[in-house]
């Protein structure tokens, strides 16, 4: 095996659609092409292919023989809508001063904390923040090149429970300092309480999934060989291969993700040669075909079985790593304004101009804010890319997030745990969205969904508003959560800021 000089020769990042892989080219892409060469690209022909279809998809852009980092940014950032525009992955982290993003933390710490053969890959997720602590190289150079190999990190039960979990040998969950690779005996999706409790230590941890996978090179090859030797899958999951068979119309392949259709079809155990147990293997197979028959076609499963099954699945364990996930605004929002949850030496201002002083736990980024009068900013609330003036008060509740204002306001008033931001229409550079949203409203919740704190039937009750005036298919129960809601209203430039929440 050979050792590349540096850890990556390429580095592809997938973004939420062409527009959005377009601006990141042009903008903080740049930033990392002094570490390799970078590829900004999205799933094809506006598809959404999942996190395995758009690992496969993307696949056909690097080489064969490159040992390549692959940042999945993709996501539509639902959960976070200040981020939806280009993605977490570009998501603002002022630094002494200075404004980073998690993509170049990643890029940054893995550099250098991984030592890899020539033609491996490594994917990783967008939306974490990760701190390896004094973690030293971690050499794959020597291990087997079908091996796949997740990091992981110690996090509590409760944490663990909304993410990866990997189940290892309970009696190492705990004693181990150093990094190592172990055998995996189960990897579990959001698991409960009571699953991890049967194979955790006794220090109330699991080794969470840190949402980076390694792909040593035969196993690269056997990813590439999916889209490559299998008509199905070429078909389904590269930009060549859905081009010819839409015909000109829109394709809608199914959604394949990384880790259930992928990831599970790997084995965790090593296969005993040629002459393994049938028996063993068919009972994998069904176990694999029975969790996934309902999202993809039998015939998907067979090709991904098949081409994945000599492959092991091992864990390396990073007891000294720390984990964040910045899914949720909440989530965002404790990260900027708490010191204990965070895990990188952040500043309050980056890139501001006050005319007044303000709270000082508040964090502002890349704005201006000007006024005659007052400006009241509460504790422990966010202010990005806005620029504002006014001569008259300028009140933010605290715990609020606001993003995006612009302009000559007459009166600005926010409440306390809300979230206001302001978007530009791609199509009219005179219109803009506004969406006004709880802190803590369930985008996607239905069973116990709300809209500005309360619930939908209260505020439907509050508004008189029926459902076909809110949602466009009313009909679908399943559809009735905030983030398929009509309630963003759509202004001139010239009134933007004239509009109350």
């Amino acid at each position: 095996m050979t050792q590349s000089t540096t850890t990556f020769d390429t580095i592809v990042v997938t973004s939420p659609n062409q527009a959005a892989a377009d601006a990141a080219a042009q903008g903080p892409l740049l930033d990392l092409s002094a570490f390799a060469k970078v590829i900004s690209t999205c799933d094809p022909h506006g598809t959404r292919l999942g996190s395995g279809g758009g690992t496969l998809a993307a696949l056909p852009r690097t080489g064969s023989k490159t040992t390549t980092l692959m940042i999945h940014a993709g996501g539509q950032s639902s959960r976070c809508p200040t981020q939806m525009t280009l993605g977490k992955a570009w998501t603002d982290l002022p630094l002494s001063g200075t404004l980073t993003n998690p993509t170049r933390q990643l890029v940054t710490q893995l550099e250098h904390l991984l030592k890899l053969p020539e033609g491996s890959l490594v994917v990783a997720a967008s939306d974490v923040l990760l701190e390896f602590g004094d973690a030293e190289t971690i050499d794959l150079t020597h291990v087997s090149e079908e091996m796949v190999i997740g990091l992981a990190m110690p996090a509590p039960l409760t944490t663990a429970q909304n993410h990866g979990v990997f189940a290892i040998e309970k009696e190492k969950s705990s004693t181990n300092t150093t990094c190592q690779i172990q055998t995996v005996q189960n990897f579990y999706q959001k698991p409960s309480l009571a699953t991890m409790q049967r194979f955790s230590g006794n220090d109330g941890k699991a080794w969470i999934d840190t949402g980076v996978i390694v792909f040593l090179p035969k196993a690269a090859q056997a990813l590439q060989s999916l889209v490559h030797d299998h008509e199905e899958l070429n078909t389904n999951y590269t930009a060549e291969g859905l081009a010819a068979s839409s015909g000109g119309g829109a394709k809608r392949p199914p959604k394949l993700e990384l880790y259930s259709h992928l990831l599970q079809a790997i084995r965790t155990t090593p296969k005993q040669g040629d002459d393994e147990n049938e028996e063993e293997e068919e009972k994998r197979w069904n176990t694999y075909k029975n969790a996934n028959s309902k999202d993809l076609p039998l015939s998907l499963l067979q090709i991904i079985f098949q081409q994945l099954a000599s492959l092991q699945l091992q864990v390396c364990t990073i007891p000294q790593g720390t984990f964040l996930h910045l899914g949720t605004t909440r989530e965002l929002l404790d990260f900027y304004t708490c010191p204990e949850q965070q895990l990188l030496p952040l500043t309050k201002r980056a890139h501001v101009y006050l005319s007044q002083e303000v709270d000082d736990s508040c964090v502002i980024l890349n704005t201006s804010i000007t006024t005659t009068d007052s400006i009241c900013i509460g504790e422990k609330s966010l202010v990005e890319h806005c620029h504002l003036r006014s001569a008259n008060p300028i009140t933010i509740g605290a715990n609020s997030v606001v993003s995006g204002l612009r302009g000559m306001a007459a009166d600005i008033d926010i409440p306390s745990s809300c979230i206001l931001q302001l978007l530009p229409l791609d199509d009219d550079d005179d219109k803009y969205v506004i969406m006004y949203l709880g802190l803590n409203d369930g985008i996607k919740d239905v069973t116990n969904g709300t809209c500005f704190h309360q619930s939908w039937n209260t505020f439907l009750q509050d508004t008189q508003l029926p459902f076909t005036d809110i949602w466009e298919n009313s009909s679908d129960a399943s559809q009735r959560n905030l983030w398929n809601a009509r309630i963003h209203p759509i202004v001139k430039g010239r009134e933007a800021l004239n509009w109350e929440p």
